[in-house]
């Protein structure tokens, strides 16, 4: 068994106040705009509560969500945590994989484009170091997702894959 988690961006007081300011001047720049154009008050309403969404989905992916990546035997098993909750995002076997590469890889637009069962970003680090993609067989239909692992857990999966 081997197991490893993702690394997540810490937010820090900081950050928080910069997030915080932003959200500030964009809140009032769409009132503005949206009075200067005289938008009715319930569309400046919405859009200012889908900012507001936009916002915490983004701050809640980034900083509060992180991934555990674990092999054990033959399965790959990806979960996915917030807070003390743990989901199961990914459960397979090793030998469902039909490709992992890199995401600089020449292949990486071309896969992304194909027509999915599902999409997953499973990783919050947005600066793309280390991210792989992977596709893998479940009932007749393909499953995309990329994530972030380390060399030893690439290596681990790898070599598990050349075994079978």
């Amino acid at each position: 068994m081997y197991k490893e988690f993702s690394k997540r961006d810490k937010l820090t007081l900081l950050k928080f106040v910069v997030y915080l300011i932003n959200v500030l001047l964009i809140l009032n720049l769409i009132n503005i705009i949206g009075n200067q154009l005289r938008l009715y008050p319930i569309i400046i309403d919405i859009m200012i509560i889908l900012f507001i969404f936009f916002m915490i989905t983004f701050i809640i992916r980034r900083y509060i969500i992180k991934y555990k990546y674990m092999i054990i035997e033959e399965e790959f098993i990806i979960k996915k945590i917030i807070g003390k909750k743990e989901i199961i995002a990914v459960d397979i076997n090793i030998n469902q994989i039909i490709k992992i590469k890199s995401i600089y890889s020449e292949d990486y637009v071309k896969d992304k484009k194909k027509d999915y069962k599902k999409k997953m970003r499973l990783f919050n680090n947005n600066k793309n170091q280390q991210c792989f993609y992977c596709i893998y067989q479940e009932d007749d239909k393909k499953i995309y997702f990329e994530f972030e692992p380390s060399k030893k857990m690439l290596s681990y999966i790898t070599n598990k894959e050349q075994e079978v």
